[in-house]
């Protein structure tokens, strides 16, 4: 599987059981969209009810702007009924604020589980 790699910032894939996707880096893309979305509908398209952790203790800043492509994920892992966990630092104050919302939505959410280690 392919990685999504720009200056400060990558996403990697890492193949197994589960699927583990890694954001690292600094995310100050000025149209997240653009870049992030297609990728993983590229990638994730395919993976239906493939289990998933999505890490993102190595992503050391994102703009708000990325928080819309965290959404659309979440939202394309739940509409592929990919059993996925959501993973953050809870040591980095940005991340707590950023994914508290996230933890929160999770809860109507089937395949979605979020927490903060």
């Amino acid at each position: 599987m392919e990685n999504l790699t720009t200056d400060r910032f990558e996403i990697v894939m890492e193949e197994g059981e589960p699927l583990r996707i890694v954001w690292q880096g600094h995310c100050q893309l000025r149209k997240p969209s653009a870049t992030i979305d297609p990728y993983l509908e590229r990638v994730l398209g395919d993976l239906r009810k493939k289990r998933i952790v999505v890490d993102f203790r190595g992503l050391t800043f994102m703009n708000s702007s990325a928080v819309y492509s965290v959404i659309n994920m979440c939202k394309l892992l739940e509409k592929n009924e990919n059993p996925t966990s959501v993973v953050y630092s809870n040591t980095q104050e940005w991340q707590r604020v950023t994914f508290s919302g996230l933890e929160r939505l999770s809860k109507v959410l089937k395949y979605i589980t979020v927490e903060s280690q």
